[in-house]
């Protein structure tokens, strides 16, 4: 009996682990950019100049707009966007593809509101009026929020978007700085490093490897009092250089603005705990989107699903120190 329970918590966990997982890469996809607030809309020249320049800058803004396909009609969000349609909101489509860089005549809708206007999900090929204007649908994607993605090159747009490179993901704030110097954008109101939430959410859904990491290196330690002087030592001595041997890799992948230069220097851990106190800041006071929305809500499914993944850890390991005893007890 108890090991059918200690079987059924390991299987939750598995389970728990899985959607994490499977929630981390979701988030991936949609954190590929830093996302660039501004409470008046960017000037259209400096728009159109970088859009023609191809830099791989995305404008966008969302706003209710009037829908019409046959005789239904609707109101629902739209997020009106020039550039990639997949930089402002990456979701799968259950059906056809997000438009393509260029499309101006195309138009990806949700699953709600494809069956509001149509009474469908499977629309690929029909078209629709949004705003006046006529739009052929390429790609349902699933979500219950009526919502649209619309190319428009002129909406008076009050986002931008720039892909994360990998010196961004490095230095992200000094990459920024040089980008926006670079293009003549002004300075955002604010300025959303989306990658970083996508790094909360991994760690979350690995959490119970690193828990169970920790158990193992303390279970490891505890056999090495049994094992002869010579054996133990060795055992230690090639822990130890295996750890010397994979520092360089691992701060190969850790961003370099979080390795200070002296591990004493305290200004940097002050310069760097205000840094990504802002970056949170940002995120939590910015006004509400549809992706951010879906964003936050993700988020807190991340933390949920760590917490429980948590919970059911200890009680393996509760349940396992328990087992040990019994097979073990002490004079």
């Amino acid at each position: 009996m108890r090991a059918g329970k200690t079987w059924l918590l390991a299987l939750l966990l598995f389970a728990a682990t899985l959607c994490g997982m499977c929630g981390a890469d979701a988030v991936q996809r949609q954190c590929g950019t830093i996302s660039l607030r501004y409470r008046d809309p960017l000037p259209q020249q400096t728009v159109e100049t970088l859009l023609a320049g191809q830099q791989g800058w995305t404008f966008w803004k969302q706003e209710q707009t009037e829908f019409a396909a046959g005789t239904v009609h609707t109101r629902a969000e739209a997020l009106l966007y020039a550039g990639m349609a997949s930089d402002v909101y990456n979701a799968v489509c259950r059906y056809g593809a997000m438009p393509g860089i260029g499309d101006t005549a195309g138009c990806a809708i949700s699953a709600a509101l494809s069956q509001t206007l149509f009474g469908s999900e499977d629309t690929v090929g029909l078209t629709l009026t949004a705003g006046g204007t006529v739009f052929t649908v390429r790609g349902v994607f699933g979500s219950q929020t009526p919502l649209a993605l619309l190319p428009r090159t002129d909406a008076g747009f009050t986002a931008a978007e720039l892909p994360a490179e990998e010196q961004a993901r490095q230095n992200p704030d000094s990459w920024l700085r040089v980008r926006l110097q670079q293009s003549g954008m002004p300075e955002p109101d604010r300025a959303l490093f989306l990658f970083e939430l996508s790094w909360l959410c991994r760690f979350a859904s690995w959490l119970p490897l690193l828990l169970a990491g920790i158990l193992l290196l303390r279970r490891a330690l505890r056999q090495l009092r049994r094992l002869p002087p010579l054996t133990a030592d060795l055992l230690v001595f090639g822990v130890a250089l295996l750890a010397v041997l994979t520092l360089p890799w691992f701060f190969s992948v850790w961003p370099q603005w979080l390795i200070p230069s002296r591990w004493s220097d305290f200004s940097w851990w002050k310069q760097t705990a205000d840094s990504l106190a802002e970056h949170l800041r940002a995120w939590l006071s910015t006004d509400v989107s549809e992706r951010d929305l879906w964003l936050r809500q993700r988020l807190l499914g991340q933390m949920g699903l760590a917490i429980l993944q948590g919970i059911l850890w200890e009680a393996l390991r509760c349940r396992s120190a328990c087992a040990d005893g019994r097979r073990h007890p002490e004079p």
